[in-house]
């Protein structure tokens, strides 16, 4: 439970006077949800709220009236349908237990499975997979009674075995998980709703190369490539990597994987398997890839990880050697007049290295980079000493009109740590702590809402933030009509 804490009397009128603009309790919550829980917290919500109506017909509860209202039902739901403001009443005030007492205790989970009827439900399925399918509450059930196996003894049990090539499968073993899942796909028309409406046996069918036996009858559809063995290498003959083999062509690198040939053609026919990660880049590789690209501009842009880690490893000279060479200032035939010419159009240094940087960095290599810009207005940036900010910083009493006076001497002071000390004479202003009841008796100084932003832009904002200006407003106005 909230402890209660004592409200000052300025701050117990601004609630009494926030209460004030609403007539009843639920438009005081509704309008005002701050105030009004401070004032229930702190104890003084009767208080303030002696003036609004009561709604009518509205009874005021008490612990004798909850009880003989929970009397008039025998269960918990009843009486939240029958008459859910005493239920709510009596859950807010914490006796919810105690007035229900009386009632019947109904089962959180009531269920009519038990071994008789979950037996009789599993008789009427072949598998346990169309058991699971189309009676989950009873198969669920049947687990956790553990009696799976005495009541699916009629059905036909699949072995847990990934792959037809393994050891424990036997002949016997394969027919019947053959015939098992062959029942399974011939309730379905076509093997997207055969993946759709089991899944499990989808897989597994899959896992032991059986779709073809299974799903004969029905058909291949429109425009599909059957794959083979034959059809597969041909479609990897189109690729140059593993990875674009298996992003242009799923359906032939997932058939080549099902039949057990992915690293065969994989071997034979790409044998470079350009790695998907970064940590899997080496020499070897990375000059692979930059054989692809005829600059290394061209080479980062494509490549990045691969650009990166071949600067990394410390072998882009030896792997760009095929690419041509970047082009430097010295290679670029411009005359002096040429960068006089463009050099006269540019008022700065800066300005005339953003426009023309190739005319720029061959002033640079030919040394006339002073003569031809011998014209431009040099920069008057200063450099203040620590006294003549100091003084700078006298002018002022408080860093806020430091900043906006004199920003490039607050930022060199800034810039050199000695902020605090040319600003020790400055007021300091307190943080203010703006709750509702700081904003309301900060808004009441004032007669209009401009004049409460223009004189206090903090409160005015906060009283934004705590959803209480539109409230404020009428107050203020009033004060400005007395």
């Amino acid at each position: 439970m909230k402890t209660s804490l004592v409200l000052l009397g300025e701050e117990l009128d601004e609630l009494s006077k926030i209460a004030h603009l609403y007539s009843t309790r639920t438009e005081f919550k509704n309008g005002n949800r701050k105030a009004y829980e401070l004032a229930r917290s702190h104890g003084v919500i009767d208080e303030i709220c002696s003036h609004m109506e009561q709604s009518k017909n509205a009874p005021r509860w008490t612990k004798e009236s909850l009880h003989d209202a929970a009397k008039e039902y025998s269960t918990r739901s009843d009486f939240l349908k029958g008459n859910p403001a005493a239920a709510s009443a009596a859950k807010r005030r914490g006796i919810w237990d105690d007035v229900c007492a009386h009632m019947e205790a109904k089962p959180k989970n009531p269920s009519s499975w038990n071994d008789e009827t979950c037996a009789l439900e599993a008789k009427k399925h072949k598998t346990r997979t169309e058991f699971k399918l189309q009676s989950p509450t009873a198969y669920r059930r049947a687990h956790e009674l553990g009696i799976m196996d005495s009541i699916c003894s009629h059905m036909p049990q699949l072995p847990k075995t990934a792959s037809s090539n393994e050891p424990n499968l036997t002949p016997e073993q394969l027919e019947l998980i053959t015939k098992e899942l062959r029942s399974v796909a011939t309730n379905y028309k076509t093997r997207t709703e055969f993946k759709e409406g089991d899944r499990s046996a989808y897989n597994k069918a899959h896992k032991l190369g059986l779709m073809e036996t299974i799903c004969e009858h029905m058909g291949a559809p429109k425009n599909a490539t059957i794959w083979n063995e034959k059809s597969i290498r041909s479609e990897a003959k189109k690729y140059t990597t593993r990875t674009d083999f298996q992003n242009g062509s799923r359906g032939a690198a997932n058939a080549a994987r099902r039949l057990g040939i992915w690293e065969e053609i994989c071997d034979e026919i790409l044998p470079i398997a350009i790695p998907q990660h970064t940590s899997k880049w080496n020499k070897e590789t990375c000059a692979i890839e930059a054989l692809k690209h005829q600059s290394r501009s061209a080479f980062k842009q494509c490549s990045p990880t691969a650009y990166r880690k071949a600067c990394d490893l410390g072998i882009m000279n030896d792997i760009c050697k095929h690419m041509k060479p970047p082009s430097s200032a010295q290679d670029i035939e411009i005359s002096k007049e040429q960068i006089e010419e463009k050099a006269k159009i540019c008022n700065t240094k800066t300005d005339f290295k953003r426009k023309f940087r190739k005319y720029y960095d061959k002033a640079l290599s030919m040394g006339v980079l002073e003569e031809v810009c011998s014209h431009m207005a040099t920069s008057n940036r200063q450099r203040l000493s620590n006294e003549a900010l100091a003084e700078i910083a006298n002018n002022y009493t408080t860093r806020t009109e430091f900043s906006k006076g004199n920003r490039k001497a607050y930022e060199q002071a800034r810039t050199r740590n000695i902020l605090d000390d040319i600003c020790a004479h400055m007021e300091t202003t307190p943080r203010h702590n703006w709750d509702i009841p700081n904003i309301t008796s900060e808004a009441m100084k004032y007669s209009s809402e401009d004049d409460f932003k223009r004189s206090n832009i903090t409160a005015y904002r906060a009283a934004i933030r705590h959803e209480i200006l539109n409230l404020l407003i009428p107050l203020m106005e009033k004060n400005n009509v007395e």
